[in-house]
């Protein structure tokens, strides 16, 4: 991977990450907050944990680059992860309606 690529990918997965993390500062519920701030952390520590094995900085002899590999059970859970939360995105502004008994 060249340098100019690396740098796009570097960028993307940054802004990624951030998008999250700004989408879960705006959620109403608690409970969608902490998920999206915990899933961003995630993906933040396997993306560093990646370039510091890459570099030789880490003693962990393997992890993988977030939706960088080829194949595997961790590629279904990150985007497991990410139907989550597209979902949390799309209820991040609703409102609990109470329940009447009539």
């Amino acid at each position: 991977m060249s340098v100019s690529s690396a740098s796009i990918v570097f960028v993307l997965i940054v802004y990624f990450i951030w998008r999250i993390i700004s989408t879960g500062r705006n959620m109403v519920h608690s409970y969608g907050r902490l998920l999206t701030i915990g899933l961003a952390t995630t993906f933040s520590v396997q993306f560093i944990l990646s370039i510091l094995i890459n570099l030789g900085l880490s003693g962990v002899p393997t992890a993988a680059m977030p939706f960088m590999s080829f194949g595997g059970f961790h590629i279904l859970l990150e985007m497991t992860a990410v139907g989550l939360l597209l979902s949390i995105y799309r209820r991040r502004n609703t409102v609990d309606q109470p329940i009447v008994y009539s």
